[in-house]
């Protein structure tokens, strides 16, 4: 039997779309946690931003929605954090996340190709906090994150 961890999955869940989603790897791998007897608890960052935001614009609530996310570490005691693609999620609020809940681990999840300069750039900036990143991307792409803080995983 496998131990059940409280995870805190910190992605762009896409509340505001009321369903008007193709896809989401980030809803599937929730959903995959629960499946796997795991307590998940999700946040949004995008949507959060919005949400505490003046005028609902995105990105005046960028400040809040990082608040917002160590006020639910508080609360929720997660053993493990999972952080999407959450680009308003700041690399210090993370480090943050590790003082509030220090037996907490913090990894990486990006599922957007290495051919995009942009993103192997989120990698290696994600890389500089997390303990792990998991990229959807084969092992030999992944030499160029060797020296990271985090071990980058296909």
């Amino acid at each position: 039997m496998v131990n059940s961890m409280r995870v805190l999955h910190v992605a762009y869940q896409q509340l505001r779309r009321y369903g008007h989603t193709r896809v989401s790897w980030a809803q599937k791998l929730t959903f995959g946690l629960i499946k796997n007897d795991h307590m998940v608890q999700t946040f949004s960052d995008r949507d959060v931003a919005a949400f505490e935001a003046p005028l609902g614009i995105r990105d005046l609530g960028v400040k809040k929605a990082n608040l917002r996310l160590l006020e639910m570490v508080e609360a929720f005691e997660p053993d493990l954090v999972i952080a999407g693609h959450c680009d308003m999620i700041t690399n210090e609020t993370l480090a943050e996340i590790r003082k509030i809940a220090p037996g907490c681990a913090v990894v990486h999840c990006n599922n957007d190709p290495l051919f995009g300069p942009s993103n192997v750039d989120r990698i290696k900036h994600r890389a500089e906090v997390a303990d792990a990143v998991f990229v959807s991307t084969g092992r030999r792409e992944l030499t160029q994150f060797e020296g990271s803080r985090a071990r980058v995983y296909h």
